[in-house]
């Protein structure tokens, strides 16, 4: 049917999912999010309960803060959000068209569709933000493709990919690794790489003047770092590193259910399970007791014996079992990061779509980590730069989020886009030149 191959026909049928899935959804990490934006409008900078933030990416805290800006409405929000995952669409369509328009198309219709994409519309979590932001990356990098020698366009490429290591954690690598092979395939072009890096530079020096107020340092690699006298129960983090396998596990962070249900082999012996359960059931108790009567003192000491018996069994297991710890653990945590299904999945509102829907969308979620494994392997053959770089940096992305156990799999759909890109970009035909492409 002709109307199956309409572009428009696809972005109503984007526009008409997202609306009919959509439901405001709070996560734990949205309250940090309104409260950054909050701090954003009142001039107070980007901070979290009064202390400039520098772990956390400013990005999606500080486009909640121009949207309310507009209209202080949560509603006024999911709504951006809803046209952002509806552009998102289209921009993917711009940039596969060169390819073809039956292969637009199908990519238009792949991110019409795509179920997770259109539920985290409604979400108030940077993944929408960040799927827009690699959906207008590859855009972009359509146009280089093209053999553009756009100022504009490499000020942009620059631009985008700072944005997206802004907002996503550990995307840094990706980013670098796109300008950088961009960089390589406009290396005598002047101009085009002045503003390459000049683009990337406009964020990057904001957000380190950012980082040395706050922290008295600059974090120039890594873009973030938690504040040395600061607490995040770095210890308790250290010693889920040395056991956790999937992002089961790596709640028990967070969560008591989970931490009640860590595996025996997990501890060194019985007595060190008990030891460590205790102490950790009295740590949220008085975490409790303070939330509620604003006492900190008897937190503060028992935070501090908390985080040191945590660390002590953690650098203990490290110490027996290094490459476990360093190569093994990280592997298989990579292997779940992309192959897990969300664990998220119910608290979000998919209880009327039934099981038999729920279970395709799962086999489906499993068929992008594969479809994007078969693609990087013909990347990497194609010895074309973006390609390979985003390859490269997809797998850097991969084993910091495992080594660090900060990934989770929601980060995983900002490679959609990125994905698309690669499934249309390796075939060896010259991509034909778009009337007023730059």
């Amino acid at each position: 049917m002709r109307v199956l191959r309409a572009p428009l026909f696809w972005l109503a049928i984007a526009a008409i999912v997202r609306v009919v899935l959509v439901q405001p959804w709070i996560w734990p990490d949205s309250h940090r999010y309104l409260s950054e934006a909050e701090s954003l409008l009142r001039g107070a900078g980007y901070a979290t309960d009064g202390v400039l933030e520098t772990y956390f990416p400013p990005g999606y805290p500080v486009f909640v803060a121009a949207v309310f800006w507009v209209w202080h409405s949560l509603p006024f929000l999911v709504a951006v959000q809803i046209a952002l995952s509806i552009a998102s669409c289209w921009l993917i369509y711009l940039a596969v068209r060169p390819r073809g328009d039956l292969p637009a198309v199908i990519a238009l219709a792949a991110m019409a569709l795509h179920f997770w994409i259109a539920l985290f519309a409604g979400a108030v979590l940077a993944e929408t933000l960040a799927i827009f932001l690699a959906s207008l990356l590859v855009h972009l990098l359509s146009k280089v493709e093209q053999d553009t020698t756009s100022v504009l366009v490499a000020l942009c490429v620059g631009v985008s990919c700072m944005s997206l290591a802004l907002t996503v954690p550990l995307m840094a690598p990706v980013g670098a690794a796109i300008v950088l092979s961009v960089a390589f395939e406009r290396r005598k072009r002047f101009a085009f790489l002045a503003a390459l890096f000049g683009g990337a530079l406009l964020l990057y020096v904001p957000w380190q003047i950012h980082c040395q107020r706050a922290i008295g340092e600059m974090p120039l690699l890594t873009l973030y770092r938690f504040p040395k006298e600061a607490y995040l129960k770095r210890g308790l983090a250290l010693w889920i590193r040395t056991w956790a396998r999937t992002q089961d596990d790596m709640n028990a962070y967070v969560s008591a259910k989970y931490f009640d249900s860590i595996p025996d082999d997990a501890f060194a012996s019985r007595e060190q399970r008990s030891r460590l359960t205790s102490l950790h059931a009295q740590y949220r108790e008085q975490l409790r007791i303070a939330d509620k009567n604003r006492l900190s003192d008897s937190l503060d000491r028992l935070t501090l014996v908390h985080d040191r018996a945590f660390e002590a069994a953690a650098l203990r297991r490290m110490r027996e079992r290094p490459f476990s710890f360093h190569v093994v653990l990280p592997l298989i945590r990579s292997f779940h990061l992309w192959f897990d299904e969300p664990v998220y999945g119910d608290k979000m509102p998919i209880r009327f779509i039934g099981r038999i829907v729920w279970t395709s969308v799962s086999i489906l979620y499993v068929l992008y980590p594969l479809l994007f494994l078969g693609t990087a392997a013909l990347a990497l053959l194609s010895r074309k730069p973006i390609p390979i770089a985003i390859c490269i940096g997809t797998i850097a992305y991969t084993f910091l989020s495992a080594y660090t156990a900060l990934g989770e799999e929601r980060r995983n759909f900002e490679f959609i886009p990125l994905l698309l890109f690669l499934l249309f970009y390796l075939p060896a035909r010259k991509p034909r030149r778009l009337r007023g492409s730059g």
